[in-house]
């Protein structure tokens, strides 16, 4: 059965390891979801995360092939993750009271900036699902751009 699941890498900071491990990804059928890469808390090092799909065969053989590139020190399932991704709306204000619009994006934690005489950009950050009843509450205003980062993932267990 096919299902989400988050890989953690650790991996050297140097040009041409994300490249690499998208290829292999690719090589191999394997599809990223979403991947987001910032530094670590070791110098040095670079802590990939990443979204896909399968079953716990194919979780396994990620894994696997993943630990075979000679630039990721680990990598490991994030088990019971705590999870956040960040969206970015442009909405085109117009006429429009904005205060309904800040409500609902108040209502979802989210906040807006940047308003301007015809367009303002709303945030919001949250779980993949959050994310998503959030973007499905926004369209019913004119979205011009929307922007969404990865998901940054960290697990949730002592170990």
């Amino acid at each position: 059965m096919q299902q989400s699941f988050l890989l953690s890498l650790l991996v050297q900071d140097h040009p041409g390891v994300l490249q690499r491990i998208c290829m292999l990804f690719s090589k191999r059928g394997f599809n990223i979801a979403s991947i987001t890469v910032g530094g670590s808390e070791q110098a040095g090092l670079s802590r990939m995360t990443i979204r896909t799909y399968g079953d716990r065969h194919v979780m396994q053989q990620m894994i696997h092939q993943v630990n075979k590139l000679i630039d990721v020190i680990q990598v490991e399932p994030i088990e019971q993750p705590y999870e956040r991704e960040l969206v970015l709306l442009k909405i085109e204000t117009g006429d429009m009271d904005c205060l309904e619009l800040a409500q609902l994006t108040g209502s979802f934690g989210g906040k807006m900036n940047h308003l301007e005489d015809d367009t303002c950009i709303v945030e919001m950050s949250g779980d993949m699902h959050d994310v998503q009843w959030f973007l499905e509450a926004m369209q019913r205003y004119p979205i011009v751009q929307s922007v969404r980062t990865g998901v940054a993932a960290i697990s949730a267990t002592r170990s």
